[in-house]
């Protein structure tokens, strides 16, 4: 995990923090809490790259409006 300083003009990273130690899949569930449950998988090749998503639950929400 990383946390982002989102105080100034543009966001910047701070220093990353092990989150979950072991290789996992791309799988997980959100739950209505928040929590998220990963799966752990067998081995997975070396990521070379990642995505931030910022709002990322705001975005949920307009994309699956509560019922």
């Amino acid at each position: 995990t990383v946390p982002l300083d989102t105080s100034g003009a543009r966001p910047r990273p701070g220093k990353p923090r092990l989150l979950f130690e072991g290789p996992y899949d791309n799988e997980y569930s959100i739950a209505r809490d928040g929590r998220i449950a990963i799966i752990k998988q067998g081995p997975r090749p070396a990521t070379t790259q990642f995505t931030i998503v910022m709002n990322w639950a705001e975005e949920l929400k307009r994309r699956v409006p509560a019922r």
